[in-house]
């Protein structure tokens, strides 16, 4: 996976590193000794013997604490389940897809190629490059399906996107269009920083998550922003659920175009939020905001939209499917940008038996 994605260091000789940070061990600890690289080459990988990490294990590591004739030969769930979500995995796909060779073809299928020219040392067939094509250009789109016209509608990147924003105290309102992106990100939530509630950013129990969130006191509130691709009118679903009998419940406000739409208070209660026959225009932002108006205890939600293009039950849109995955390094650094259909597919390639399983 190093060499495909363009991520491996070659450099020749030199001390052993620590190759994997891994929470189950306390190899972390060594690594003020040896070092941290992820990206060299496992021989330079660093084994402390009696704390081997979990990935090493899972993967059939030898033990070092004895002679081993020959190496075991197991395939179990977990491996497969590594392969899916681990973060070092995701991060590398997402750099096969960045590498300059990669990056710089525009033609889909020629871009397909040259991914499978780097991963499997040969081309696509044309089942494969119908598979690649399908989807890479319906990802995100929870009907499989859809008519070819329908297909053709719902091409490109989610529509939708996630932030905060910050209360006006001069204006004395929420500016929903000022809205900004969350410091900490990963595929169940969005917030201030690792560390929850946030003080170092100041968002506090600000939080986004794929079916709700924490809306942020008197100071932020959330927004889930529906930027149009098509021109017509469209229907909302959805229902606002709080569930607390503290505090003073939470308001969400639905802006167009044209400004404030609808507006609902829900307190230990379930609000249904469904409209009907909107117009819109291609560009134009539905924002989805919801804020705590001003008490900022027992302010979790849940609240789910779902943009319906009208008299087309088939083409929608939802907050919760398109929730974005970041792209985030194991050595610590988070990468801009969603883990979209393209870094998906690399990693569907990447984790396939003929790419895991050499014979």
């Amino acid at each position: 996976m190093l060499a495909v994605s363009g991520k491996l260091d070659s450099k020749v000789g030199g001390p052993a590193v620590t190759l994997i940070k891994d929470p189950t061990s306390n190899q972390g600890g060594a690594s003020v000794t040896w070092g941290f690289n992820p990206y060299r080459r496992a021989v330079y990988g660093a084994v402390s013997r009696d704390k081997l990490p979990s990935l090493l294990l899972t993967f059939d590591f030898a033990n070092p604490d004895e002679t081993n004739e020959k190496r075991n030969s197991t395939t179990v769930p977990t491996q497969g389940l590594y392969m899916m979500n681990n973060p070092f995995v995701m991060e590398l796909a997402a750099a096969l897809v960045e590498r300059k060779d990669v990056a710089a073809i525009k033609d889909q299928q020629a871009r397909v190629r040259r991914i499978y020219q780097l991963a499997f040392n040969r081309d696509p067939s044309e089942g494969e490059l119908r598979a690649a094509a399908e989807f890479i250009n319906n990802y995100n789109q929870p009907d499989a399906d859809k008519s070819k016209s329908e297909k053709a509608k719902m091409k490109g990147p989610s529509p939708w996107s996630y932030g905060y924003v910050v209360y006006d105290s001069v204006k004395q309102a929420y500016d929903h269009k000022a809205m900004k992106t969350f410091p900490y990100h990963t595929s169940s939530k969005m917030q201030g920083d690792v560390d929850y509630p946030d003080k170092k950013n100041g968002l506090g129990w600000t939080r986004l998550t794929p079916a709700g969130g924490h809306a942020g006191g008197g100071r932020h509130a959330l927004v889930r922003r529906w930027t149009s691709p098509v021109t017509g009118r469209v229907n909302i679903i959805g229902n606002l659920s709080h569930g607390a009998e503290q505090g003073n419940g939470i308001r969400a406000t639905l802006y167009g175009a044209k400004g404030k739409i609808k507006q609902w208070v829900a307190h230990n209660t379930k609000v249904e939020t469904s409209l009907q026959s909107i117009e819109v225009k291609k560009g134009d932002v539905l924002d989805f905001v919801v804020d705590a108006m001003g008490d900022g205890y027992y302010d979790a939600f849940q609240w789910i939209p779902v943009v319906v293009k009208e008299g087309e039950r088939k083409i929608l849109w939802s907050a919760k499917r398109a929730f974005p995955k970041p792209v985030r390094s194991i050595a610590g650094k988070i990468q801009p940008g969603e883990f979209g259909p393209w870094q998906s597919y690399a990693q569907v390639l990447l984790m396939s038996n003929e790419f895991v399983f050499i014979q």
